[in-house]
């Protein structure tokens, strides 16, 4: 179970790996997405980021394609994890195959892991 940690900044790694645990080969325009939803299905996640782009908080999805398997950490910044409620939550990482064409950019599912959203301590966290 993956733990979120409410006020706080949290670094998730994940290793990219296809089906039967090969090694996830990626190029250039390559993507990888996250979905964080209370439920598998929900119509609009609770938050979601895509590596090469930041919310305003700064949360996103970091790449790191020299590793072998090539590894994602999702970052869920500090103010972001402050808006998840308490409880479990899904994260779905996708793979968005830039070198697909049919369809244009498919999006592969890597897999659905389930985390939960938990309260901190109070009190001053600054330096």
């Amino acid at each position: 179970m993956i733990e979120i940690s409410k006020n706080r900044t949290n670094d998730i790694p994940f290793d990219l790996e296809g089906i039967g645990g090969v090694p996830l080969e990626m190029a250039a325009g390559d993507k990888v997405r996250a979905k964080v939803s209370k439920t598998a299905g929900q119509a609009t996640p609770d938050l979601e980021l895509i590596s090469g782009a930041n919310t305003p908080n700064g949360s996103t999805v970091n790449l790191d394609t020299s590793a072998s398997p090539p590894r994602a950490t999702v970052r869920i910044a500090q103010a972001d994890a402050a808006l998840l409620r308490d409880g479990p939550y899904v994260i779905e990482l996708i793979f968005i195959d830039d070198s697909e064409l049919t369809p244009a950019d498919a999006a592969k599912s890597l897999g659905m892991f389930p985390a939960d959203s938990l309260p901190t301590q109070g009190g001053p966290i600054t330096l």
